[in-house]
């Protein structure tokens, strides 16, 4: 129980950081094109993770590296934040 809470409060935090960050005036103007390149990337890297556990590499011998799961949670919840936020631009100046 107490591991859960304090996994909460650092999500918390770092959600709080992120909303900062997100929040700069210099970002003004850029936000929804930083948020469409993140999620690109996130794509990427999970396609490739999806590409090297394939049974077909191992088959012609092929042993690419792969990806820490601790590393593909971070990037599924930074996924979800950065849709969030695009849902939330959309939803802000549809027509």
């Amino acid at each position: 129980m107490i591991r859960w809470v304090k996994g909460k409060i650092k999500m918390k935090i770092i959600k709080d950081i992120l909303d900062w960050i997100w929040n700069m005036k210099a970002l003004e103007g850029k936000r929804s094109r930083i948020a469409q390149g993140a999620l690109l990337i996130f794509a990427a890297i999970s396609a490739y993770q999806g590409a090297i556990t394939s049974g077909e590499l191992a088959e012609i011998g092929l042993y690419p590296p792969l990806i820490p799961g601790e590393v593909m949670t971070i990037l599924s919840g930074l996924s979800a934040y950065f849709a969030g936020k695009m849902k939330k631009f959309v939803k802000e100046h549809k027509d």
